[in-house]
């Protein structure tokens, strides 16, 4: 459990503007509403020049410390503070009980109050090692039922915040109170753990839930759909509450303000058709000193909340899916899948030739110019063969459980096999799915027929060990590339045999469900390393397989589906996937099949 024993170093501390070029709100004019038909309209007339609106307005809020802070600042509890500028105010601060014979009521953490001025949440610091057992006064105290946490432990080389939970089958204890770990579930951005809480001499325990987002980075914002999705989810699990729920981060002002204000905004615009980001910021404000830290994370809440108003989750569970989809052929199921793929397309990201750039520069190197690699998302070659670029047409891509589980990419262009193995090297994949018959693909089919043993990709070597074959539409050959100094990196290869490479769609959903059953097995013994996914062009195919697979993911670990939201995250990394209404109603298809013919819901 990493621990921290003073108050960070001053470079540590929250990054604050610059108090010279700051312009500090000084007038008591309300801002205008915004309707939430016109935020996109809003949003680019504040990003013009470089964002030059939202940092204009963001510097127009009140700033820095405002109210008396005077209890933060005492000897005793300076520290307690994990940084040293970073205070709750006097008048909105959680007094903490000391009826139990504490002798400090302090902690850094400040009620704020939603639209209607209720204390929805309380914001505080991430738990220093010398505040955890006050984190739980603090829970126990106010009846928290909810925590939302926004940081790692540690981001770089810096302790964000000391783990005040147990470790799966531990029991901590804190003083007159135990917290025991019931639950953890992993998601591909986040991680829910569900405590039972305990203290002496009170009868029965207190369940706590914590939805902990691990996706933020140490310096930015993060994808504003995987953060909605999280906020979805959250809102989606948690059950009406009149307690505060707590929010934090380290510092416990940026991440957290941020989220608090997509929260009670995205709420109150679904409600009221209208938002006010500025004002609401200037109330959260009030309670604690700068939430919302700088202006890349108040220009991020106006792009979150537009992504936010713009889509529509669409939660159902096993049994209302097979309701609802399970006759494919009924007029009213083939009309709601149209309508939802016609939804699907219009939300599909519009990236721009600098967001393609390196893809670009290569295009002899990719199967089509019309598929190409979203930078941000690359996967780059990171080893060195003469002659070689440093590219592969492949992304990453997460499935429901794992972030960037999958790296999604092409078949080798002519000449390019040595380039497949080395991104099978350089990224450790253990697995490569083929959705296509390795023996249709010219440049690596010798990698799995009988007839060659061994062939020479130099400075490689690529041989056969085992190869079977485990269905009439399954083949799975044991592969080794022998690299210098006599290394040996092992990889998996499965292929779909009867999915043709001429055809967009094979012609059985058992092709696609029987390939996931298989990988799934092989899976649990090979757990480590991304899995690569190989079709002609990295998107045809390898979005299908994705987005059955995340889809039976989530019914497993939570009794529900949303291929609707799955293919909006596939469509980030790859626009191109799931391109076309048959490939969008072939995926319901395929998990019906799935929920049909597997005898884990056979009884469901």
């Amino acid at each position: 459990m990493p621990t921290s024993t003073s108050i960070e170093d001053p470079e540590e501390e929250p990054h604050e503007e610059d108090p010279e070029e700051a312009v500090y709100y000084k007038n008591l004019t309300v801002a205008k509403d915004i309707l939430v038909k016109n935020l996109h309209d809003v949003i680019k007339q504040r990003e013009a020049n470089k964002n030059a609106g939202f940092i204009k307005e963001f510097k127009s809020l009140p700033y820095g410390e405002r109210f008396d802070c005077t209890t933060a600042k005492q000897e005793a509890n300076m520290p307690k503070n994990r940084f040293k500028t970073t205070f709750p105010y006097d008048h909105s601060r959680v007094v903490l009980d000391i009826s139990d014979g504490y002798d400090s009521d302090y902690i850094n953490a400040n009620f704020i109050e939603n639209m209607d001025e209720k204390r929805e949440y309380i914001a505080c610091q991430g738990p220093r090692s010398n505040t955890i057992v006050d984190q739980w006064r603090m829970v126990w105290q106010e009846h928290v039922e909810y925590i939302v946490m926004l940081t790692n432990l540690i981001e770089g080389p810096k302790v964000k915040c000391n783990q005040y939970w147990p470790n799966e089958s531990e029991e901590l204890r804190l003083g007159p109170f135990s917290v025991k770990l019931i639950e953890e579930k992993s998601y591909a951005y986040y991680v829910l753990r569900k405590m039972t809480l305990s203290k002496k001499k009170v009868s029965g325990s207190r369940t706590v839930v914590q939805f902990h987002f691990t996706r933020w980075p140490d310096h930015g914002t993060p994808n504003p759909l995987n953060l909605i999705m999280f906020l979805r989810h959250f809102r989606h699990k948690i059950r009406p509450t009149n307690h505060p729920i707590i929010v934090h981060c380290s510092a416990g002002i940026g991440r957290t303000g941020t989220f608090i204000a997509l929260d009670v905004l995205s709420r109150y615009g679904e409600e009221h058709n209208k938002i006010n980001v500025i004002e609401f910021v200037k109330a959260m404000r009030k309670d604690r000193m700068t939430m919302i830290q700088n202006a890349d994370q108040y220009a991020f809440l106006y792009h979150a909340l537009y992504e936010y108003f713009r889509r529509k989750d669409n939660f159902v569970s096993r049994t209302e899916f097979m309701e609802l989809y399970g006759e494919m052929e009924k007029p009213e199921t083939r009309k709601r899948l149209r309508n939802e793929f016609n939804a699907v397309t219009s939300l599909k990201p519009h990236y721009t030739t600098d967001d393609y750039k390196t893809g670009g520069q290569n295009m002899k190197l990719s199967f089509t110019n019309s598929v190409l690699p979203v930078e941000r998302y690359l996967v780059y070659l990171t080893s060195t063969v003469k002659g070689r670029e440093q590219y592969y047409n492949a992304v990453n891509v997460s499935s429901f459980t794992r972030a960037e589980e999958f790296i999604s990419a092409q078949f080798p262009v002519s000449g390019a096999a040595i380039d497949l193995a080395r991104l099978l090297i350089d990224q450790e994949s253990p697995f490569l799915i083929s959705l296509n018959p390795l023996s249709e693909i010219n440049e690596i089919k010798d990698w799995v027929e009988n007839t060659a043993k061994k062939i020479d990709l130099a400075p490689y070597e690529i041989s056969k060990s085992t190869h079977q074959r485990i269905t009439h539409n399954i083949r799975k050959t044991d592969i080794k590339i022998k690299m210098k100094h006599d290394e040996c990196h092992e990889v998996q290869a499965i292929e779909c045999l009867d999915w043709s490479l001429p055809e967009f769609l094979p012609a059985q959903t058992s092709s696609i469900t029987n390939l996931i059953k298989q990988f799934c097995s092989d899976r649990k013994s090979n757990p480590d390393g991304p899995v690569t996914l190989i079709s002609k062009d990295g998107a045809t195919c390898c979005g299908v397989f994705i987005a059955v697979y995340n889809a039976i993911e989530q019914l497993q670990q939570d009794g529900e589906v949303d291929i609707f939201t799955t293919v909006q995250q596939l469509q980030c990394r790859r626009p191109e996937m799931i391109s076309t209404k048959d490939e969008y109603e072939f995926c319901f298809k395929a998990v019906c099949e799935y929920l049909t013919s597997d005898s884990i819901y056979a009884n469901t």
